[in-house]
């Protein structure tokens, strides 16, 4: 940003930098349409990383907003994991793209967004559901797969997560924060 008032009175080009200092907001959105999952397990283990995600952003004292079919609520972590006991899957769920979209108006300033379905949401499905999402926001997309290998990758702007296990999640977490920033 350059301070034109300072630079008229030294006659020389003075520029200011500001830190970001706004907190971290995070939003998380879950796919709830059985398309997303290729089974029950794939289900109830996307809700176990959808409630361990939250459950630690609300420890460290971080902003959260979650969706899943609705707005779940976030004030404290029983709160959160009360909304994910809930949650189940359906027909009429919401898949990805509704899940961004969602997010997107329910949580325009969030800086860290989690979306988390099952191998059914193809990556193609989670890169078009983050072009909803605001700009300049961080997008996991987490993939839970029962079984499988977990991993991380990254495409574009989009970072990819597989968790086969929730014993994976903090593994795969911690490589995925290496890549995303």
């Amino acid at each position: 940003h350059i301070d034109w008032k300072s630079t008229a009175k030294r006659r020389a080009l003075t520029v200011r930098q500001f830190d970001d200092t706004r907190r971290t907001e995070i939003a998380l959105g879950l796919a709830t349409d059985t398309a997303s999952y290729g089974g029950w397990q794939d289900f109830e283990l996307a809700v176990s990383v959808f409630a361990s995600v939250g459950v630690r952003a609300l420890g460290e004292g971080l902003k959260l907003g979650a969706f899943a079919d609705r707005v779940l609520s976030c004030h404290t972590s029983s709160a959160l994991l009360d909304g994910c006991c809930s949650l189940e899957r359906s027909a009429i769920g919401s898949d990805i793209p509704r899940v961004a979209r969602s997010l997107a108006r329910a949580a325009p300033g969030a800086t860290l967004i989690v979306l988390v379905a099952g191998g059914g949401a193809s990556r193609a499905m989670m890169r078009a559901a983050a072009v909803s999402l605001p700009a300049g926001a961080r997008v996991l997309a987490v993939h839970t797969v029962h079984g499988a290998a977990s991993g991380v990758s990254s495409t574009g702007n989009l970072v990819h997560l597989t968790v086969g296990s929730l014993r994976d999640l903090a593994r795969v977490a911690a490589a995925a924060a290496s890549i995303a920033r």
